[in-house]
């Protein structure tokens, strides 16, 4: 069977992946990029999961000082890195934070419509909610005390 040139060789000994394995027999074509070791390919793959959710993220914070950001976003990242699953971590921070900022801009809303404070539009939306049927069941659904 022809390959072409296109084959992937794993090493169970070294745990190296050799790709394109014409090339790399070839000394002068030799690419160490090609050759991850399993451990470091997955630890890559993880990045990359990581990536979109993480930008997003990152846009979020758009307005906030630089320092503030750096520290934001490594705290971000160690904290999913050490979960069972850093995406979802990072997009539950992500969810988390737009339903802050959503907060704020329909409170600001309310707040200038019935010319009162934002703290008292809070107030007021907070027990609109607290009273509706909708939230009595999501605090059911979701297992949540209030």
């Amino acid at each position: 069977m022809t390959h072409h040139g296109l084959a992937i060789i794993y090493n169970k000994t070294t745990g190296l992946v050799f790709r394109n394995s014409e090339e790399s027999n070839n000394k002068t074509n030799f690419d160490p990029l090609s050759q991850y070791d399993i451990e470091d390919q997955n630890i890559v793959n993880i990045f990359g999961r990581i990536m979109q959710p993480f930008t997003e993220y990152e846009e979020e914070l758009d307005g906030i000082s630089e320092s503030q950001k750096i520290n934001n976003l490594s705290a971000l990242i160690v904290e999913a890195l050490s979960s069972a699953d850093p995406v979802k971590e990072i997009q539950d921070n992500l969810y988390f934070i737009r339903s802050v900022k959503g907060k704020a801009k329909i409170v600001s809303y309310v707040a200038k419509s019935m010319n009162i404070s934002s703290v008292q539009a809070e107030q007021f939306l907070n027990q609109i909610i607290k009273s509706s049927r909708y939230f009595k069941s999501y605090t059911k659904l979701n297992n949540t005390r209030f």
